[in-house]
């Protein structure tokens, strides 16, 4: 049993890493994976981050969550619950 698991070993452990979606070397050094949980912050340091995680996020009344200007390929991921207060104003929610 032990010599086929050593055998069987290397055949899983190459499935398992040519699985993996390939990462570019300029992917990789664009930027930092940012988890936000506040408006003010995700805001403020948007343009550092590659991938951007916006979990739990309440977003004021008459505050536009702006994210805008972010580097081309930037992933923006919502988790958790996103909350908007409520005002009536011209918009937007989201920019």
């Amino acid at each position: 049993m032990y010599s086929l698991l050593m055998l069987l070993l290397p055949v899983w452990t190459g499935s398992f890493v040519s699985a993996a979606p390939a990462v570019s070397k300029a992917a990789a050094l664009s930027g930092a994976d940012c988890t936000f949980s506040d408006v003010t912050q995700a805001i403020q340091k948007k343009a550092s981050c590659s991938t951007i995680t916006l979990r739990n996020l309440k977003v004021p009344a008459g505050k536009t969550l702006d994210l805008s200007n972010l580097s081309d390929g930037t992933r923006v991921i919502f988790t958790g619950r996103t909350t908007f207060g409520y005002q009536e104003w011209e918009g937007p929610l989201i920019a």
